[in-house]
């Protein structure tokens, strides 16, 4: 029973990260055109792909892990888990530093006087296209 939950674990893992390799993008559509930008979206994009290969990484490590290596009680099985518990603490703090990239982005489209980035980031309410200050 649990060699079925360990390989239904690890095939999701393997499909979130294929899924995460084909879209890892930010959204276009709030930073527009604007040249400014492109180093700040270029690096996440970068660390969002290596996120998503680093969990394949560890998904076909957990899937060797309970299929082969289930049985091996030895030093170097012990070391195989700490080396998987390091690779998961990688990709949480990956998570947490792509977490600080996007509210940098934020921040710089917020002080951006772009009226079309104000617009997408601020739509008013009452359906009037007036810009405030």
């Amino acid at each position: 029973m649990e060699s079925i939950i360990g390989n239904v674990l690890a095939c999701c893992g393997l499909a979130l990260a294929t899924y995460y390799l084909s879209t890892s993008k930010v959204p276009n559509r709030a930073v527009g055109s604007n040249e400014s930008f492109l180093p700040i979206v270029q690096k996440i994009i970068r660390r969002r792909r290596f996120g998503a290969a680093l969990m394949a990484l560890i998904s076909a490590m957990f899937l060797l892990a309970v299929n082969i290596l289930g049985n091996v009680r030895t030093i170097d099985m012990l070391l195989f888990w700490f080396i998987l518990l390091v690779l998961l603490l990688w990709l949480v703090v990956i998570a947490f530093l792509d977490l600080r990239s996007i509210a940098d982005l934020k921040q710089k489209l917020r002080k951006n006087s772009s009226f079309k980035v104000r617009k997408i980031l601020y739509p008013q309410k009452d359906g009037s296209d007036e810009e405030t200050n």
